[in-house]
């Protein structure tokens, strides 16, 4: 299996987790109040989340293009 697959296989399944942790919350016997808690809860922690997820996405390119001018660029003495 490539690695590009391997990244598609994971996001889907985290948005599939996702998907299903949102559709039990709403359609779990709570009061409209708590469900909206809830809601804002896992909101931000996805929101948490997501920043990690930026930061380590750029981290990851900064090291491939670090990379890629170390092969293409000359070194200098």
């Amino acid at each position: 299996m490539s690695e590009r697959s391997s990244g598609e296989t994971v996001l889907v399944f985290l948005l599939g987790g996702l998907l299903g942790a949102c559709l039990g919350i709403l359609f779990a016997p709570r009061s409209g109040k708590e469900t909206r808690q809830r809601i804002k809860v896992l909101a931000e922690d996805l929101e948490e989340k997501g920043h990690g997820w930026v930061d380590d996405g750029r981290g990851k390119i900064e090291d491939l293009v670090n990379l890629a001018k170390s092969k293409i660029l000359p070194k200098k003495n």
